[in-house]
C-alpha cells in the first residue's frame, strides 16, 4: 500500500497549487464563542488575499494577530 505525500494540481500545462498532507500537530480545535466568530470573520473580510507555507504557519500567524489586538 503506497502513501500519497503530496499532490500538485495542474492546469494548462502549469502548477496551480499543492496539496500537503497535515497532522493533527498542525492544526488545534479551539472552540470559540460567538463574539470571537464575528471578530474573526471580520477580520478575515478585512484582509487581502493571504498566503502560507503551512497551516502551522497561518495558526502562528493569526495567534500573533489576535494576541496584538487583546
Amino acid at each position: 500500500m503506497s502513501t500519497i505525500k503530496d499532490v500538485v494540481i495542474i492546469k494548462d500545462s502549469k502548477p496551480v497549487a499543492a496539496l500537503t498532507p497535515i497532522d493533527a500537530a498542525d492544526v488545534e480545535l479551539v472552540r470559540i464563542t460567538p463574539v470571537q466568530e464575528k471578530r474573526l470573520m471580520a477580520w478575515i473580510k478585512s484582509q487581502p488575499k493571504k498566503k502560507f507555507i503551512s497551516a502551522v504557519a497561518a495558526v502562528r500567524y493569526l495567534k500573533k494577530e489576535f494576541a496584538k489586538r487583546d
